[in-house]
C-alpha cells in the first residue's frame, strides 16, 4: 500500500460482516486508521428506539467522522458512510417504519451539507437468509428496534445497496462484493485485494 492519504468506506446491510472485515483489515494493515462508531465518543445507536432519532444520531456521527477524516492524514477506513442513511430510510419508508414527512425531512438534513466522498467504497452484500442466520448468531440488543429479524426489511435494504453500487460504479471506485457462502477471513482478503488495486 503506497498512498498516504486515502479514505475507504465499507458499506452494506447490517449483519453482512462490515465491522469484522474492517477489524481484520486493520489488524493486518497497521497503517490503516479505523473509523467506526467507537471512534466517536457518543451514546451508542442501539440505545435509540425511535427510527427518526436513530438516523439523526447516525447523521451527527457522520459529521464527526468527516471532521476526523479531514483532520487526520493517512489510510483511513470507515465502517459505513452517509449514503447508508439514504438507503436505510428508503427501506424504512417502504416498510412503514417512518412516514413520508419524516423521510423528506431526513433527506433534507442529509442534503443540507456537502460531504467528502470516500476515495473508494466497498459495498458488501449477501443472501438475505444467510444474513438472517448471521444476525441471529451475533450478540446485540437492537434486533427488534431495527427490524433486524424481518426478512422483508433485510431484502429491501440489501437491494438498496445493490442498486446504489450499480448506479455509482461508473462514476467513482465503488466495488460490489457478494459474501454469500464466504467466511469473514476470505471476505477480508477479497476486500484487501480490491483496495490494493487502487492503492498500488
Amino acid at each position: 500500500m503506497t498512498k498516504k492519504n486515502f479514505y475507504v468506506a465499507i458499506s452494506g446491510v447490517h449483519g453482512v460482516g462490515k465491522s469484522t472485515i474492517l477489524k481484520k483489515l486493520c489488524e493486518k494493515n497497521t497503517e490503516f486508521i479505523k473509523i467506526n462508531e467507537t471512534t466517536i465518543p457518543v451514546v451508542h445507536s442501539e440505545q435509540i428506539s425511535n427510527p427518526v432519532l436513530r438516523e439523526l444520531w447516525f447523521y451527527s456521527n457522520y459529521v464527526k467522522r468527516e471532521q476526523f477524516e479531514i483532520q487526520n492524514a493517512g489510510l483511513k477506513i470507515a465502517d459505513r458512510w452517509v449514503n447508508d442513511i439514504k438507503i436505510y430510510i428508503s427501506a424504512m419508508l417502504s416498510s412503514n417504519m417512518i412516514n413520508t414527512a419524516e423521510y423528506t425531512s431526513l433527506n433534507s438534513v442529509i442534503n443540507s451539507r456537502q460531504w467528502t466522498e470516500p476515495d473508494m467504497e466497498i459495498v458488501i452484500i449477501a443472501d438475505e437468509k444467510e444474513l438472517l442466520k448471521r444476525i441471529e448468531n451475533r450478540s446485540r440488543d437492537s434486533k427488534e428496534v431495527l427490524k433486524e429479524k424481518d426478512l422483508e426489511f433485510l431484502k429491501k435494504v440489501n437491494s438498496g445497496f445493490i442498486e446504489y453500487a450499480k448506479m455509482n460504479q461508473g462514476l467513482r471506485p465503488v466495488i460490489l462484493i457478494d459474501t454469500s457462502n464466504m467466511n469473514e477471513e476470505t471476505a477480508a482478503r477479497i476486500v484487501e485485494k480490491e483496495i490494493n488495486k487502487i492503492l498500488v
